[in-house]
């Protein structure tokens, strides 16, 4: 588990799936140890979604460019 914890008390656990999520300072992605800064609610999900399918491309060695080398 990978948590950041920041000086004003809030602590995110960066680990699992890449997810949104909606701070007092705004939106969020979150997931596989990394914290992403988002414009908006809009912008938050296509990070979200364009993370994930990098991700599932580089770990299904199926997909064109795929899998490791």
């Amino acid at each position: 588990m990978s948590i950041l914890r920041f000086s004003d008390g809030v602590e995110i656990d960066t680990s699992g799936e890449y997810r949104t999520l909606k701070l007092k300072d705004g939106w969020y992605v979150v997931g596989q140890g990394t914290l992403q800064p988002c414009a908006d609610q809009e912008e938050a999900v296509s990070v979200r979604d364009e993370l994930k399918a990098l991700a599932e491309k580089k770990t299904d060695p199926g997909l064109p460019g795929g899998g490791t080398s």
